[in-house]
């Protein structure tokens, strides 16, 4: 064997050496330090931290084998197959990032779903719901962008988005028919709302929604504290893979050498996900009348109770932080800002967390009032001195207001807050002049 060639063979180790150490220092660093203080994944957790731990475990094993191939010339053929491994890993991670820019995530009509992203000069992307036939969306989110009238943004996460079994008693539609009989007989509400939202992401299509110069008179934010505050994790930034939303680290570093990060990861968790979850029911068919039955809670199922477990242990840890709270708020701080700067109103619409507004709901789970929950929704309602309409007072204490399974507003939920805001709303606007504002000018 020539010089040169045990050479490159001795540095094509000491690379792939050296690659298994930056998977150590990612994994220790995301996993078992403060750095990312709420990690990046908000559900199965402890599954996750298992298979990190699993990871780490085989990574310092490579470690050993290549440091004995490296400096002693054994076990060269598990020095082969574990650069063999990383190699295949790397190359279907490249095939999968470039797949899904170009057939999944950049597609409104792709064959997965139901999130794409939008082209966006800024950070962090637009992440965007397909539309159920799969048409892209109009350049202003609606068919009605090019129409006169009054348009009110709204922003925010699946309550936005319509939760209710019709748009009838969908809250943002509700809005619209109280503004029409309050205000303007041709005001337009545009929901921008996306399932799986934060303020980050809202502020990210606020801005997107600006520079397409498209007409509005208003914004609102809609700030669900049961998922935005306990979900909106600091560090981290929400992209699309196999049509779904994601977490990943804004650190490079850690997206790049953290298994937990790899494309070929997610693929099999969404896959696995989607191949081994039941069907779920549902209290509120889409498509099906408005259901607006006073209904009291009689018993907590299995399903809700894990939910209502697990949204409010990730909100306990967010409320440890506050962090994550900063980073909300900074976000809903520039999102007036940019509605300041179109010299239009905007508005924070305030929907408490369950646990907090549910009385017979903590009866029956046998709790006292959550000091996480009563904590998020105090830091939200000192975001604003004016402009903050909080629908605490709308539902809590009434029979009826949320699902029986979820933690969404229930039909007659999404009325009685949709009512509320329409009104205050309706007032704002008309003790005041209308100005029809041009975003972007």
């Amino acid at each position: 064997m020539s010089a040169f060639h045990s050479y490159g063979i001795f540095w094509r180790r000491l690379f792939f050496t050296l690659l298994t150490l930056c998977v150590i220092a990612a994994l220790i660093i995301q996993d078992h330090t403060h750095y990312l203080p709420l990690g990046v994944f908000t559900t199965d957790t402890n599954t996750i931290a298992r298979i990190g731990l699993y990871c780490l475990g085989a990574a310092v094993l490579f470690l050993v084998i290549q440091l004995i191939e490296l400096f002693s010339g054994r076990l060269g053929w598990l020095g082969a197959v574990i650069r063999g491994l990383y190699v295949v890993l790397i190359i279907l991670d490249v095939l999968l990032i470039f797949g899904e820019r170009v057939f999944v995530a950049a597609n409104p009509a792709g064959p997965l779903g139901p999130y794409y992203e939008l082209a966006h000069p800024g950070t962090p992307p637009v992440i965007l719901e397909m539309n159920a036939d799969g048409a892209p969306l109009a350049p202003c989110l609606d068919a009605a962008s090019n129409t006169g009238g009054a348009r009110i943004l709204f922003l925010g996460d699946a309550s936005t988005a319509g939760t209710g079994s019709s748009p009838e008693c969908n809250y943002p539609d509700v809005v619209e028919r109280v503004l029409r009989e309050q205000w303007l007989s041709d005001v337009h509400v545009v929901n921008a709302g996306v399932a799986g939202y934060g303020p980050v992401e809202a502020l990210s299509l606020l801005r997107w929604y600006r520079n397409q110069n498209c007409r509005v008179h208003g914004v609102v934010y809609t700030l669900s504290l049961q998922n935005d505050l306990a979900d909106n994790l600091p560090g981290t930034t929400r992209r699309v893979v196999a049509g779904t939303i994601s977490r990943f680290p804004r650190n490079l570093f850690l997206r790049v050498f953290h298994p937990l990060n790899t494309r070929v990861f997610r693929w099999t968790a969404v896959l696995v996900k989607v191949g081994s979850a039941p069907e779920q029911e549902s209290d509120n068919v889409p498509g099906g009348p408005c259901d607006l039955t006073p209904d009291s809670l009689t018993e907590v199922t299995s399903l809700l109770r894990s939910t209502i477990e697990r949204d409010y242990d990730t909100l306990r840890r967010v409320a440890g932080t506050l962090s994550d709270f900063n980073e909300a708020a900074r976000a809903i701080e520039e999102m007036r800002a940019v509605a300041s700067g179109l010299d239009v109103p905007f508005f924070l619409v305030i929907f408490p967390d369950r646990l907090l507004a549910d009385e017979p709901l903590r009866n029956l789970m046998g709790i006292q009032v959550p000091d996480a929950s009563a904590q998020a929704h105090g830091f939200a309602s000192g975001l604003g001195a004016d402009r903050v309409l909080d629908v605490y007072g709308q539902l809590a204490g009434k029979a009826g207001m949320y699902r029986a399974l979820d933690t969404h507003l229930s039909d007659l939920g999404n009325v009685v807050a949709g009512e509320y805001v329409g009104t205050t709303l309706a007032e704002y606007f008309s003790g005041m002049p209308l100005r029809p504002q041009e975003a972007g000018q």
